[in-house]
């Protein structure tokens, strides 16, 4: 016994002699911001130490206890941190700068890390860097508890976020903007929509999120207003293991027993629905005719859901998040191994039973002011949005060399239902009933293969990324079915004159892209500067498309008109035509060529860069890109075969930005660059699409040009302690060909995207952030506010509307009122002048609270042609607030409280003309929303 008590002291002993933990973090120049690379770290007064690796970070294994640490590196003057806590197998983290040799300091208090994930230290890359940025960090997003991307993004200055998931910067329209995933350009899952949903990415997948407002010849040409780059994580610092799970309610749509939807489906809860709605026959079958008698057309006919109209009191539960996420790093002898996975899954509840649209025309006579309402519609909108994403992360570092490897998956099932009563007032006169349904199948996946190798330790880098990204739309039987009412007999029809029709559409869309690219990058001496940095690279970017919609429409015989308000009643059996009665309902297939494309385009693109010091207090990047683009479109042109290129351009993209240093943290930068817009593969296209619940038709236009945008921006920006800020911006934008959103003269809700000949949008920015609290204060108190004022102007002289060459200057004036002045100018479809974003947080122990505030202000929706007027969104005030707080052993448990749209603001379009008072184009009551989550997190 005795000698098992001693083998147990013994045991005990040597554990705690020999227990230890982790210190671990990265060391970079706090001039440049570039990793130390070789620095050393080690315990004063021992020989335990390491060296930093070619990314700067570090990783060493010390004994329990307080101690000092040294790290020091050539041409750098030397650190000592005191008073460093260290508990068996904790892992500490030390994220350090140093200063250039000057004179050797004996002691340094430990400075804020430079890791992207913390406000502070993004705000020093924003200082550091030569182009204009904004961005957050993960630290703030934790902080204001958003759950995706977009949400997250309305907190940067001169962004805003339309329908909850696209990106417009600095007003533009989302087709001024380019999205990057790590920094390589990815798909969008919405063929309406130039930039990616950036709904579809939960924040605990990200790193930081940067908005880039200056172009430079190492990012992609194609944006202007901005390009948002999100970086997901890579390396976790330390073993973290977190799961959460939300719950939210909005103010009538949870729980409403008036929710219209459909009958769902048993694949719905995880957005895969698409198999329980696909056609029930191949898409070549011929159908046929009637007349045939052929028993055939009834077994077609009743292979067709027989669900034609909205499910009212659909069950709708509270809105549903739930996320996990892992990740470690392993360090070994020779090498770091850095392991992440990640998964999110959210399901919400919309509703509006409010929804009214209406069109006006202005009168013929052209003394009166007053609008002519042609037709209004109200009714009732559901929606059903789930959306699970998931991210498998790998990466190594060996030597002088890193390579990682992710995968990340995105699936969307987006459920939609609208019921909406018709009145006509123009040709018809006539009421129809209208219910649409529709449910989109999204995913896209994208796989990242990356490596990064230093040849040298005087910076000279290779990086090499390869990104296949595939992304699938599938609408499976899009319904609408459209009954006009008799007030005459009292009975519902199926009358083709008076707009009534049952359609189906079964639409298909398939996009791969391929992009690859290496950037190569070297320091060398120019003149006095020993560290001007010479960066050049290739990048190719290669996306092919496939897109085709089946349409089939259902018809009855003259003797049958068994028709109710409920459109489910229609294709019940004993409705369905057969070769005995010969009476009923039938389908008929129809296929519009016009709808049936594919269509490839090839980017092809080098740059070169010089990062350079002219002196001290001046720094430049110049350089150029060349971009190749080609673009060829295989479909129908007036139902004759279209088989050619329709883009084949080569632009030179030059850039000049310049920062100059009046004192350490004050800054004033100038950029000039030229950029680019092109259009989408649908706008680029002869796709006619029709919309059953905007109730919109979209034609595309072979014949769009791209954009050309020449840049000029102006910005100063002072730098204070503990992540403070002050900046104001200006800046100048020069549009050639600009492309907008139009209506047809006499249809406004038939839309195409045309050229206009020019257009200049220019304005200024200004943020603050601001500590309130004193530095040793218990409590942080933090504000921060940012403004962005826009003016945009569009030369009307030059924007040609009908095929008849007259512009829309000539056809505003033709329609001008008695007395109407009308301007040769007006703003940028799209474009909003004003944009504003405060937020103040509170910071405790063991809670923290964030209240946030944000306007965007009245737009054009959609340009008037000829009598039809302008269309303006009214501006939107979103007024939000968050709150969370710590408990358990290690704080590992989190309970977060938000409440969304506090405000309760409303979505309103309206017409607007001279003399006459505004007519609401399209309107629907938001709701307030609140959520509850709660967050369990094991280091």
């Amino acid at each position: 016994m005795k000698k098992i008590l001693i083998s147990l002291f013994i045991i005990c002993s040597t554990q705690l002699l020999f227990a230890k933990g982790i210190i671990r973090g990265s060391i970079q120049d706090v001039e440049s911001g570039d990793p130390v690379i070789g620095a050393n770290i080690v315990i004063e007064g021992t020989e335990i130490g390491t060296t930093t690796d070619f990314d700067g970070y570090y990783s060493l294994q010390i004994p329990e206890g307080e101690h000092s640490i040294i790290v020091s590196a050539i041409g750098y003057q030397s650190l000592k941190i005191k008073t460093v806590n260290i508990n068996a197998n904790d892992i500490k983290l030390l994220n350090i700068v140093l200063k250039p040799s000057v004179e050797m300091l004996n002691e340094v208090v430990l400075t804020a890390s430079n890791s992207r994930r913390t406000a502070a230290a993004l705000l020093a890359i924003q200082r550091k860097s030569v182009k204009i940025i904004n961005g957050i960090s993960s630290e703030t997003i934790n902080k204001t508890g958003d759950t995706n991307v977009a949400n997250a993004l309305k907190r940067i200055t001169g962004v805003s976020v339309e329908k909850g998931k696209y990106v417009y910067v600095r007003g533009l329209s989302d087709r001024y903007t380019k999205t990057t995933l790590n920094g390589v350009s990815i798909p969008g899952l919405d063929p309406d929509k130039n930039t990616v949903q950036m709904d579809l990415f939960p924040t605990n997948l990200v790193d930081n999120i940067v908005v880039y407002k200056t172009f430079s010849p190492d990012l992609p040409g194609d944006f202007t207003g901005g390009l948002v780059d999100i970086a997901t994580k890579d390396f976790p610092v330390r073993k973290t293991f977190v799961i959460s799970s939300g719950l939210g309610y909005s103010t009538g749509m949870n729980f409403n027993k008036n929710f219209v939807l459909y009958e769902a489906q048993s694949r719905d809860w995880i957005g895969l629905g698409y198999a329980t709605r696909k056609l029930g026959f191949p898409e070549n079958t011929t159908i046929p005719d009637e007349s045939l008698n052929n028993p055939r057309l009834t077994e077609l006919t009743n292979s067709f859901s027989k669900e034609l109209g909205v499910k009212h009191g659909a069950n709708t539960f509270l809105n549903q998040n739930y996320s996990l996420s892992y990740g470690n790093q392993y360090n070994h002898t020779k090498s770091t191994l850095g392991l992440l996975f990640a998964f999110n899954y959210k399901n919400d509840y919309t509703y509006y039973d409010n929804v009214y649209q209406g069109i006006f025309f202005k009168n013929t006579d052209n003394q009166i002011n007053k609008l002519d309402k042609r037709e209004v519609s109200k009714g009732s909108y559901g929606e059903n949005n789930v959306v699970w994403s998931a991210l498998l992360g790998a990466a190594i570092k060996l030597d002088k060399n890193k390579y990682s490897l992710s995968i990340f998956h995105s699936q969307n099932g987006k459920g939609q239902a609208a019921d909406y009563i018709a009145h006509n007032f123009d040709e018809t006169n006539a009421t129809l009933y209208k219910d649409g349904i529709q449910y989109a199948q999204k995913s896209v996946t994208n796989i990242m293969l990356k490596g990064t190798h230093y040849i040298k330790d005087n910076g000279f880098k290779i990086a090499w990324k390869i990104a296949p990204t595939y992304s699938k739309i599938l609408e499976p039987d899009v319904r609408s079915t459209r009954l006009s009412y008799d007030d005459t007999d009292q009975h519902f029809h199926l009358q083709l004159g008076d707009g009534a029709g049952i359609d189906r559409y079964y639409r298909d869309l398939g996009e791969i892209n391929l992009v690859a690219k290496s950037d190569v990058s070297l320091r060398f001496h120019l003149l006095h500067d020993d560290n001007s940095k010479l960066k050049f690279g290739l990048s190719n970017t290669l996306k092919n498309r496939n897109y085709s919609i089946d349409t089939y429409t259902f018809s009855k015989t003259s003797d049958f008109d068994e028709f109710t308000e409920d459109p489910n009643s229609i294709l019940i059996d004993e409705h369905i035509w057969n070769t005995q009665s010969q009476s009923g309902m039938f389908v008929k297939g129809f296929q519009d060529l016009n709808n049936q494309y594919n269509a490839t385009s090839n980017i092809a693109a080098a740059y070169i860069l010089n990062e350079w010091k002219i002196f001290e207090e001046l720094k430049t990047i110049y350089g150029v890109r060349v971009e190749h683009a080609i673009t060829h479109y295989k479909g129908y042109y007036n139902n004759a075969t279209f088989n050619k290129q329709v883009l084949n351009t080569t632009n030179l993209l030059p850039s000049l930005n310049l920062i100059y240093s009046v004192a350490e943290k004050t800054n004033w930068r100038l950029s000039y660059s030229k950029t680019l817009a092109r259009p989408s593969f649908k706008e680029k296209s002869n796709a006619h699409i029709a919309d059953p619940i905007s109730q919109n038709f979209f034609i595309g236009n072979l014949n769009l040009k791209e954009t050309k945008i020449s840049n000029i921006d102006i910005r100063w920006e002072h730098f204070m302690k503990k992540g403070q800020l002050i900046s104001a911006s200006g800046f100048y934008k020069n549009f050639t060909n600009p492309i907008e959103i139009v209506p047809f003269q006499l249809s406004p809700n038939n839309i195409q995207p045309k050229n206009t000949e020019q257009a200049v949008v220019y304005g200024g920015e200004v943020e603050i952030i601001k500590q309130l609290s004193k530095e040793k204060a218990k409590t942080n108190i933090r504000i921060g506010a940012n403004l962005t004022y826009i003016l945009s102007r569009v030369n009307t002289q030059k924007v040609i509307i009908n095929n008849n060459g007259k512009t829309e200057y000539q056809l505003r004036k033709e329609v001008a009122r008695i007395g109407e002045q009308v301007s040769k100018y007006r703003p940028m479809q799209g474009q909003s002048p004003f944009l504003f974003n405060a937020n103040l947080n509170i910071k405790h122990k063991t809670f923290e609270s964030n209240l946030s505030y944000n306007i965007q202000s009245r737009k054009l929706a959609i340009v008037g042609s000829g009598i039809v007027p302008d269309v303006y969104e009214d501006s939107f005030h979103s007024l939000n607030f968050k709150t969370s707080f710590n408990f358990g052993n290690q704080k590992s448990y989190k309970v977060s409280v938000s409440a969304k749209n506090i405000l309760n603001d409303t979505f309103n379009q309206y017409y607007e003309s001279y003399g006459a008072s505004k007519e609401i184009y399209r309107s629907n009551d938001l709701a307030r929303s609140f959520n509850l989550k709660i967050t369990y997190t094991i280091h």
